[in-house]
């Protein structure tokens, strides 16, 4: 069955019967492939006039990515070579090593050295950037294309989570500008475009396969070479409709696919570019990269090579593909059983205006300064921020900021600024008003707030500058249970998405809304965005209605352990744990009401750190709360003073991100062991995989858990910055970190014996004979059941 055919519900069943290569392709693929780059490496270059040295041969393209479709046999190798020393001199020489390579070639073939047979495609250029041809052999179903590039070896040996050095790029792109090859050399980057997609998920793979079968699909249709987009484009227009619109590594593929062909039919908005190797940081770079998105669109920079803008320079090709798009739109792989469009994911066609393209930067782009601000409104709109994207600071990033700056750092970039926080308040207290006295009072049914509760970092007082956002938690006296929230929250949600858009038609207030999510059937949140002519910005609010299992709070109050016991036998009824984490609001604002505004202070740099992480990373991550508590955790353990060193809790807390897999923590603020039914479900969460970080204010909530990649991507990052001058003192030596243990109390265990069906921890830590500390493994005994 064709793919546009096919059903949108069965297309996961088509990738795998139609584009995944199976097994004996693959290792057909990869034994042609050793075989070359066995040649290259050891037979290549020994007869060479003048010595040739080859660092390293690098599988590229689709196959070094894990992208390849079945039955498209065609491999890239690159060859680096130690007697290349720049871009320029690789432009220069790699004609004379396809040379040399053609002609060690061909003394195979003539002297039968292997048991292959090598068709070598004559390039009639003069300088070719690659070598073309096709092994065959007896052992091969078919034969398979290879293109062999020279190449010089910028980046030299790479680590998982490596980040060049920004002279790379200072030097690719003073030779591009000055030879006028921009992106000529980007299999010098190999590497980096290969980690780029390594650790995506097995299924945005395979989105990607089916957006290269329809580009491939679309290419006979429209004949020549040349007449669509580069392929590249497609595959990172791919992963950035993911990155933006889902991130998880389970979605709806027909979803997937519905939105990179509508990005496609947006071709001229489209505006895309990644930090995860280069970014604004360098003034050199960053003045580059401006220059590169104020071209013309299309604009898709590869993530590997700022030079390389992969969308191509003729603008109708992608016009040709866009219309391709708009008829597939109709066909059977893209709408629904009840011949509705598949919906799509809420991606924009550019992101948003966190680069703040400078003016003069504008103008040159535009030419002529009406065009110029134009062009700067375009870039710079919507004027709301994206959610987790604050505008970057590029006066002094934070990894170039010296260890002993951090706190000036955080005083001149983060901390909220008195007019900002007055704005944000004055729209809180529109909010909650309204809930408190207007929303419910023409409800068909009699509904009655027994408070609203600021929640998140605007209620616990670590809100970055910048970051216009706010929970706010209704509690509803009409709820009656966790389970009943869970049941009935979807028809309250709806009661406010009404009287809100009541409010807007009668003009009551001064202000305009914007609601984000009504489609959701049953949402926990309804999100929305207000803006005034008296806010700068406007602000977005994330509103919950929520059982009000607590009551009124007084300080130090500690709740009954019946509330938890509740929360513990609807959350293992529902299986539902931690999704009634907003009835505890109160609870995770009064845990850090009272701690010392440095540690607050700490907080901002890390969730900073964190957004920086999301910026370069995207999807997925840990929860930002995670690290929140991590923090405290860090603190508490490492220091507990009021006044502390910065940069050491810092270093402590990217220390512990990067030993995630030992992290288990928990607190006993307002639930314990003591009672045995909280204390036998306490010791279940404790015992669960790595890491556990319980929220301290619900224990059916482990922040830490979820995707553990998740946390190995952070960890790669969080070593990364370790070398950075932010975490180095004036000598270029390490800061110190503060000594903090992965787990809270080593007497609790992470483990158990095989033939242990339960843990039976100890209250206290033990201590053995003459006084010793225990060792890991007497710190816990097993109980046979």
């Amino acid at each position: 069955m064709a793919l546009r055919d096919t059903r949108a519900n069965q297309l996961d069943k088509f990738i795998e019967d139609n584009l995944l290569p199976d097994t004996p392709f693959r290792t057909q693929v990869r034994e042609a492939v050793d075989i070359i780059c066995t040649f290259l490496k050891e037979r290549c270059f020994r007869g060479a006039a003048h010595p040739v040295r080859v660092s390293k041969v690098v599988k590229g393209g689709s196959s070094g990515k894990g992208t390849t479709l079945r039955d498209r046999s065609d491999a890239d190798l690159v060859v680096f070579l130690t007697n290349l020393k720049s871009f320029q001199e690789q432009l220069l020489h790699r004609g004379e090593f396809i040379q040399e390579i053609t002609r060690q070639l061909e003394a195979c073939q003539r002297e039968k050295r292997f048991k292959v047979k090598f068709e070598i495609h004559n390039s009639p250029r003069a300088n070719p950037r690659a070598l073309s041809f096709m092994l065959t052999s007896p052992q091969l179903d078919q034969g398979v294309e290879f293109d062999v590039l020279p190449a010089f070896d910028a980046l030299g040996q790479l680590t998982r989570g490596y980040r060049p050095d920004p002279k790379v790029y200072i030097q690719l792109i003073e030779e591009c500008e000055s030879l006028g090859k921009e992106g000529e050399f980007s299999p010098c980057f190999t590497e980096l475009q290969r980690a780029f997609l390594r650790d995506r998920p097995t299924k945005l793979k395979s989105l990607i396969r089916l957006v290269k079968h329809w580009y491939q699909e679309c290419k006979r249709r429209n004949g020549k070479e040349g007449a669509l987009p580069p392929q590249y484009a497609l595959e990172l227009l791919t992963v950035y409709a993911w990155e933006r619109g889902s991130g998880s590594p389970e979605f709806n593929t027909a979803q997937g696919f519905r939105t990179v062909l509508e990005l496609v039919r947006k071709h001229q908005d489209l505006c895309i570019y990644w930090e995860n190797y280069y970014s604004l940081e360098n003034p050199i770079i960053g003045r580059y990269l401006k220059k590169q998105l104020g071209k013309p669109r299309p604009v898709i920079l590869d993530p590997a090579d700022p030079t390389g803008n992969v969308a191509g320079r003729d603008p109708g090709s992608w016009w040709l593909l866009a219309q391709e798009a708009a008829i597939w739109l109709r066909y059977p792989c893209l709408t629904e059983c009840n011949g509705s469009p598949v919906s799509t994911w809420e991606v924009q066609p550019r992101l948003r205006a966190e680069l703040l393209l400078s003016k003069e930067t504008k103008l040159t782009a535009a030419q002529s300064p009406a065009a110029g601000e134009t062009e700067a409104k375009r870039l710079c709109q919507p004027a709301l921020p994206a959610a987790g994207s604050p505008a970057r600071s590029i006066v002094m990033a934070l990894r170039d900021t010296r260890a002993n700056q951090l706190d000036k750092f955080i005083e001149d970039n983060l901390l909220p600024d008195t007019p900002f926080r007055t704005q944000v308040r004055e729209a809180v207290d529109i909010i909650c008003t309204f809930l408190k006295e207007r929303c419910f009072r023409g409800a068909a049914h009699p509904v009655r707030v027994s408070k609203v509760v600021k929640g998140g970092s605007s209620g616990k007082g670590t809100t970055l500058r910048g970051r216009s956002d706010a929970d706010l938690v209704v509690f509803l006296t009409n709820l009656k249970s966790f389970r009943e929230q869970l049941r009935r929250r979807g028809e309250f949600i709806q009661e406010i998405t009404r009287q809100l858009e009541a409010c807007h038609r009668e003009k009551k207030f001064k202000v305009m809304f914007k609601i984000h999510n009504r489609h959701m059937a049953n949402p926990r949140a309804l999100s929305f965005a207000l803006t005034s002519p008296q806010l700068d910005q406007g602000v977005e609010f994330d509103v919950l209605p929520a059982f009000d299992a607590l009551g009124q709070l007084t300080r130090g109050y500690r709740p009954d352990p019946k509330v938890y016991i509740q929360l513990i036998e609807e959350c293992e009824s529902l299986g539902k744990e931690g999704e009634f984490s907003p009835c505890f609001t109160e609870l995770q604002r009064a845990f850090l009401r009272d701690r010392p505004t440095k540690l607050k202070s700490l907080i901002r740099l890390v969730k900073h750190w964190y957004q920086e992480c999301k910026q370069q990373l995207g999807k997925p991550l840990p929860p930002q709360y995670a690290l929140e508590l991590l923090t405290v955790y860090a603190w508490e353990q490492g220091s507990g003073k009021t006044e502390f060193n910065t940069a050491q809790g810092f270093r402590t807390v990217l220390e512990l991100v990067r030993k995630h897999q030992d992290l288990c923590i928990y607190w006993e603020n307002y639930y314990s062991l003591e009672n045995p039914i909280i204390g036998c479900y306490l010791k279940k969460q404790l015992g669960k995989l790595r890491p556990v970080i319980l929220d301290p204010a619900d224990p059916t909530g482990n922040i830490g858990g979820g995707d553990p990649r998740s946390w190995q991507r952070l960890a790669e990052e969080a070593t990364a910055w370790l070398s950075y001058p932010c975490l180095k003192k004036w000598d270029g030596s390490p800061v110190d970190s503060w000594h903090v243990p992965p787990r809270k109390d080593s007497y609790w265990t992470h483990e158990a014996c095989d033939d242990c069906q339960h843990w039976e921890f100890s209250p206290r830590p033990i201590t053995l004979q003459g006084g010793r500390p225990p060792l890991e493994e007497e710190n816990w005994s097993c109980v046979i059941l």
